[in-house]
Parts: structure tokens; sequence; C-alpha cells
């Protein structure tokens, strides 16, 4: 005897769950699927997600309902039956069955609610029915931990609790061999009916008994005028001593009129009579419409009002949708070729504007209803951030004194031309502005969602009058001289904001700032939210929009030397040193490299040996108490007239900056060194008449002068004689030893004679002109050798080297041929001498 299809579908569908247990979930097998340890993290977030939303599994049922596919002729029905029965032997105190007359599951639909993601009815759920990302079936383990399904041959449960062979729950299927079984379904559904294709029996949880006797009792009537297939949905109860009535709710066509009778019925509904068209199609053409017909005249009278009250309703009892727009898909919209419906849609137009029927979010526990032109819509960026900054506890009742933000349900293309039909408009970047001020945002929320909302206004304000709409509100973060953050407006560029693309460059920089007392107004980005700029995913973009509208810039260390100096003056007498040890400590973190501090360190003021500020500089001469020139000159510098600054001791001492110790003389050496100081024989001073001294150049004095040039000769090891040996300086004079200044000074002119000759250094001959220049000073030149050193050729001119005496020099100014025109006579090199001495 061949087996029935019954039991065919029995057998196919008892093999394919055994096919899954052992395939996808490893159960009976050695060797474990890899993908079981996913399946087993993506349960954990589905169960999660399941207990941590408010999601109404009734509306999720009702919708699969909707979603499922019927058979031709059958009318889409839905049937709850709750009993006190324990049918499935779990203990349950009560148990929800429920029928439905679709087709039933199929294989897919099996592999779909085995799996966690994976809808068979995904393109559907987009429009808003279901609200909670697809959860669908597995809202019921709300209300119970061992689900039933009864479908095409399909006899499975699942449980809450893991699997113990694979340690995952909600999604294992199990075999029912046992309770329930489907004489004890048919006791429940009636003995006299035949059982739907599908049936799901949910033994509750005991404290979810009453809830869900609750959410049963607050199924609506109106209900049924937002779904499209599903026509009966029937509620009751099966005890013998608590009947809980029945409600019975459908939609149905005809030209028949009935009285209904039945007080358990807690719903009337009313029908237009239409007449069908022979092979019309499922929709019902609106032009067959009685208009003449009194009964559908009076009837249209009141379907504004009962249409409104309905809406209504459904959009402020919240357990009749999963999401608060769908509803509003229902709002009739379109123009209509018959005036008369014209009329109506635009009486519930005018009705529902007057209404407080546009939910609206203030981002707390609270949904509160205001009328369409109460309430806007907002950019879902701006809404996500909302969010996200009411998720981190910041409180935002700033929005209560603002137009109302419209639920998120309401932001969707599905609705959009609903919200422009009842006039609930976009916000406004002023309203954007207002919200951002009146919330205190920027100061409330970590820089990564501070960053976010630059993005976002950085998005949304592109044109100038935009922008100019944020003058009014503090939005740049930065670091003030306390070291505290302060706000600026975008659109201005005063204070100047900076940064430094390196983050310890950056934290350097600014506490510098900070000691320098940020002259200029010129500021730091705070450490933290210069680092959520750089690693944005979309920083250049952020970067560019902010240097063109905020003036924002990246600033190196050359760049603050540059910016820092030219407010350095003598009001402010230790910022020179405080300068000169930030470009010290700048080089030790090889932040500024040589070439960059010879450029700073010979045009920035510096503090001279009267410690005066001195802005201007034409020469930098060593510190006089670690001088020669002091010898020569005396104590007092007597070039300071012609901008030849001598370096302070100030800087020697011993210091720090922001913790950071200078030894003593460290600093000194680091000015000298990169400011070209410069000290005797090497310095060349400036053409003025110098006061003569009142005493002889000592001929130590002249001996440091000229050392370079008396190179060769023998300087006696007093340390050697244990200086006894200055006890005999007749007889060392007598041995022609030189004792005297004068001894030194014949040294040095005897030597400079020898040199005199062509091809002489240029070293050498400024050498000679110094010297020169300070023994005329102290009244000591020796004219005879002043004659010599006239005649000999060593001055280079343009016709080789020749005799001073025969030699001349013209103003720099009159160019070299100009120059070779006016005379035949030997002219004095000037420029060869001045671009190699320098």
């Amino acid at each position: 005897m061949k087996p029935s299809a019954a039991e065919k579908a029995l057998h196919s569908a008892k093999l394919h769950i055994e096919e899954i247990r052992t395939k996808k979930f490893s159960i009976g097998k050695t060797r474990i699927n890899p993908l079981t340890l996913d399946l087993h993290h993506a349960v954990t977030s589905l169960s999660a997600e399941l207990y941590q939303k408010d999601i109404h599994f009734l509306m999720e049922l009702i919708q699969n309902a909707e979603d499922n596919e019927y058979k031709k002729g059958i009318e889409p029905t839905l049937e709850f039956v709750l009993t006190k029965k324990d049918i499935t032997g779990s203990g349950a105190p009560a148990t929800l069955l429920v029928f439905n007359n679709e087709v039933g599951f199929s294989r897919s639909n099996i592999d779909s609610i085995c799996s966690v993601g994976r809808s068979t009815k995904k393109g559907k759920r987009h429009l808003g029915f279901i609200g909670e990302k697809g959860i669908g079936f597995k809202s019921v383990f709300l209300v119970s931990s061992q689900p039933h399904i009864f479908s095409n041959g399909y006899r499975i449960k699942f449980r809450e609790e893991p699997n113990k062979d694979c340690s995952i729950g909600y999604i294992v299927p199990e075999w029912v061999s046992g309770e329930p079984t489907l004489s004890s379904i048919l006791d429940v559904y009636g003995a006299t009916k035949v059982v739907p294709a599908t049936t799901i029996v949910l033994p509750l949880k005991p404290e979810k008994v009453e809830t869900v006797r609750a959410q049963l009792s607050g199924l609506h009537p109106e209900l049924l005028l937002f779904l499209s297939k599903v026509n009966r949905v029937y509620v009751r109860g099966c005890d013998p001593k608590a009947a809980n009535g029945v409600s019975k709710i459908s939609i149905c066509t005809g030209t028949d009129l009935m009285n209904v009778r039945d007080k358990t019925a807690n719903a009337r509904v009313v029908e237009l009579s239409v007449k069908e068209k022979m092979g019309a199609s499922e929709e019902k053409c609106k032009e067959s419409i009685l208009l003449d017909n009194v009964w559908n005249l009076g009837i249209l009278e009141c379907v504004p009002s009962a249409f409104v009250n309905a809406f209504e309703s459904c959009v402020k009892e919240l357990s009749l949708f999963p999401s608060v727009g769908q509803a509003f898909q229902f709002i009739p919209t379109q123009a209509s070729p018959i005036p008369v419906f014209n009329k109506l849609t635009e009486s519930i137009k005018t009705r529902l504007q007057g209404l407080q029927i546009v939910p609206c979010e203030i981002f707390s526990s609270e949904r509160l209803f205001f009328q369409p032109k109460e309430a806007v819509r907002i950019l879902h960026t701006f809404r996500d951030l909302l969010v996200r900054i009411r998720s981190k506890g910041v409180v935002v009742s700033g929005l209560s004194s603002l137009m109302k933000v419209s639920h998120s349900s309401l932001n969707f293309q599905e609705t959009s031309g609903v919200m422009d039909y009842l006039g609930v408009v976009y916000a406004s970047y002023n309203w954007y502005a207002q919200c951002i001020q009146s919330c205190n945002i920027v100061s409330q929320v970590s820089d990564d969602v501070y960053i976010k909302l630059l993005g976002f206004i950085a998005n949304t304000c592109k044109d100038t009058s935009s922008i100019q709409l944020l003058g009014t509100m503090p939005l740049l973060k930065y670091i003030n001289r306390e070291g505290n953050m302060e706000l600026r407006t975008i659109p201005n560029t005063t204070p100047k904001i900076v940064y430094s693309v390196e983050l310890e460059i950056h934290t350097w920089l600014s506490k510098c700032n900070m000691e320098f007392g940020c002259l200029g107004n010129f500021y730091f980005l705070p450490n933290s939210t210069r680092e959520a700029l750089l690693t944005h995913k979309r920083s250049s973009f952020l970067l560019e929009w902010l240097s063109s509208n905020a003036g924002l810039s990246p600033c190196s260390a050359t760049e603050f030397v540059s910016w820092l100096y030219p407010y350095v003056s003598n009001k402010e007498p230790l910022l020179p040193v405080t300068l000169v040890h930030f470009l010290y400590h700048a080089h030790m973190k090889n932040i500024i490299d040589d070439s960059q501090l010879y450029s700073f360190l010979t045009v920035i003021p510096l503090i001279d040996g009267t410690n005066q500020v001195r802005m201007q500089r034409t020469a930098t001469l060593v510190s006089a108490s670690r001088s020669k020139w002091v010898k020569l000159l005396g104590p007092l510098n007597p070039f300071v007239g012609q901008y030849y600054i001598d370096i302070g001791d100030v800087y020697a001492k011993s210091s720090m900056l922001l913790g950071e110790f200078v030894p003593q003389d460290e600093l000194l050496h680091f000015v000298v060194k990169f400011s070209k100081a410069v000290d005797i024989p090497e310095l060349c001073p400036p053409d003025v008449v110098l006061q003569i001294a009142s005493h002889e150049l000592s001929r130590e004095g002249i001996f440091d002068m000229m050392k370079h040039i008396l190179e060769d000769i023998s300087i006696l090891d007093l340390e050697f004689y244990s200086h006894r040996i200055m006890l005999y300086q007749d007889e060392l004079e007598f041995l022609g030893v030189g004792i005297r200044s004068v001894d030194v000074q014949r040294l040095v002119t005897n030597r400079f004679i020898s040199l005199a000759s062509p091809g002489m250094s240029k070293e050498y001959t400024f050498s000679l002109l110094t010297f020169i220049t300070f023994s005329k000073a102290r009244g000591m030149l020796d004219m005879n050798w002043l004659a010599v050193m006239k005649e000999k050729k060593w001055l280079k001119t343009h016709k080789g080297y020749n005799a001073p005496e025969v030699s001349i020099i013209l103003p720099s100014e009159i160019d070299t041929q100009s120059r070779l025109k006016v005379t035949d006579l030997p002219i004095v090199d000037d420029m060869g001498f001045f671009v190699e001495y320098s």
C-alpha cells in the first residue's frame, strides 16, 4: 500500500530536521561545524536584542500572517485561542495556540527559522510593518520558552535554553513525537473543525500569562483597516467556565446589508454598496460606487470622522503596530478623478492637521504627540547623533523649547509624501543651530561624537548663507592660556586655532603656547579633539572645510616660532629668554634642525649685557664676561648704536622650561653658536670713532686680538717653570724674549709685513684693518710700519693685487663696468671681499 501524501510530507519533514541538526549544528558528530561558533555569537546578540526592546509579539505574529501566502479562494484568517490546558506537558499554567490557514511552512521557511537574520520575506519589511530588525517569529520567546510549530508535516519545537550538544538556543529544532498530539490540538480548536495548515503552540511562562491576556484583549477592530491580506482575526478562550467571548473582525464585499445582533461582538464593520463588474480585477473600481444611493451618501458624510477617529486610535494605541509610521501610510493623499472623494480627502487632511497625531521624540523614555505644524523632520545623520548622545547619558533638555522632532519611523521615503501632505516640514539650518546651542551639545559630548557633529555641519552647511547662520553659535574647540577648553564660532578666523600632525609635537607646542601666554590670540586644539579629527574616516574633507570656513591650519614648530617672535618686545623682558629656551628644547627633540635655528637666532630679539631687549641686530657679539673684545674695548659695548649686540649673561643661568632642566652655560653656548656670535679677532668693527683708552693696550690684549696671526710664535710655559721664571724678566728681555706690549706689537707688525704680498687672504686683510683700528684708537700706531704697508701689494683690485696708496674704492651702487669706464686706476674689489667674507 502506497504511503499517503500526509505520510510522505511527515517523512520528508523529519529527514529535513535531522539534516539541519546534523550538518548545521553538528549534533551527533565528532567534528564540529566551523560556523557553529559564529551561530553562537549571533544567537547571543539576538538574545540581548530581544530582551532589550519593547516588542509586541502578537503584532509580530499578525505581521507574519499578513506576509504569508494563501491559496486562491481562501479567506486569510488568523485565530488566537487561549487555554489553561497544558497540552505540551511542560507544566505551563496556560497555552496560547495560533492558527493560520496559509499554505504552510516550506523547506526554506524552516531553514530560515533555524537561522539568525535570514528571513524569507526580505524586501517586505522595509515599509515599517515590522520595526524590530526582522526578529519576527523569535519574538515568541518573550512569552514562551518552548514554542512548537505544526505545519506541512513538520512537528518541531525550539528551546530558549542552549542545546546540551551544541550550546546554542533559540534556533535548534527538535522533533516532537509526544505531546502535544494532533488530537489534543483538535480538542482545543474544535473537534468539528478542520485544523488550518499552520499551528503554533506556545506554552506560556508563568509570569507572562496576564501579559498575553492583556495583549489579546487590546487588539482593536481598526487593526484590519491596515492589513491588506488578513480579513478575519479571532480571539477566544476555550475553557468551559472562563469563556472570554469572541472578538470577530471582518472585511467583506457585497451589496446585501445585514443587521449585526451578536451582542458579544465588540465591533461592527459598515460597508459601501458596490456593483462588481464582470471580469473585474481584485481591485474594486471606485467608479462603481453608487453615488446617487442615499445610504452611500450618508456613509460618505461619516467617512472623514470615522477615518480620523480610527487613525488617531491606531496611532496612539501603540500596541496596534510595531512601527509608529505604519498607520500614516493609509492617509489618502492622492487626487481622485471623482470630485466627491477629493472633498473627503481634503476634509480628512484638515481634521488631521488640527489634531495632535504626529508622534514626536524628546529623546527620553517619553513619547508625545503634536500637531503637524508643531513638528519637524530632521536628517537621519543628526537623529543618529542625538540618539547616540542620549545613550551616553547626555541631557538634551533644550529640545523642549524647539519645534518637536517627528518619530524616526516617519522619516523614511514611504512616509515622505504623507508628511509633505500634512505640512510636517524639514528642520531649517536655524533649527539645527538652535538645537546644538540650546542643548549645549558641543560641551557635553565626547570628542568622537563632537567630530561627527562637525561632519554633519560640514555636509549640511555648504553655502555662504548657511555658514553665516553659525556665526552666533560657538563650535570650534581650543585650549586657552589657563589650559581650559573654550569655544569659538566657525565663520570667524580669530582667535587663530591650529594643530600639529604629530601628537607628541602637538601636546608640547600647546603647553609651550600656554607658557608664552597665547601671544597674538594663537591657540591649539585640545589633544583629544585633534586625535578624533585626524583619525576620522573623512578627516581630509573635514580639515579642508575647517580650513576654508574657520581658518584652522596645521602648525609646525618653525611656524609656531615665526608666528610668535614678532610679539616678543621689551615690554616682556623674560620672553626673549623663554623663546630661546623653546628653540633649545625643540632642537633637542629634533623638531627644528640647525639651518632653521641659524635663521631664527640671527633675527629674534636678544637680551644684551645691560639686560635690555634688543629688537634689531647687525651683528652679535659674545657675552662680555666671556669675551676678548672687553679687554680691548672696555666693559661696555661701544657698538650698540650700530646694532652690534652683545649676548647678556642672563642666558648663562641654569633654568627650566615645562619641567625640562637646562644646565648652567648650556643655553649661552647654544645662543653663541646659532646666532653666529663673534669675538676678536673675527670681529669686524663698524666705521666708528672709538674713545682712546686711558691705559696702554696690554700685551695680552694685543695677543688675543691677533692670536691667529701669531700662530707661529712660541709662548713660555709658565706652569712648567712654576711662575718663578717671572722673577727674571730683565734677564729674559736681555736674551731677546718679548716682555712688553710693544714687543708683542712688534711681532704683529713684522708678521703683517711678511704676509703683505699678492694673494693675501681676506681673513688676514680684515685682521690687518682691525689691528690698525684699535692701534689708532689707542695712539699706538707705528707710522714707519704703516708706510711699509702702504707700499706693499697686498690689496686685491680689478687689475690684480696692488699697493693701497695707488688703489681707490668707489661707492658700491656703481656697477663694475661703470667703474672701469671712470678710471684706469686699480679699483678695490669690494664685492669679492664682501661676498666671500660674509
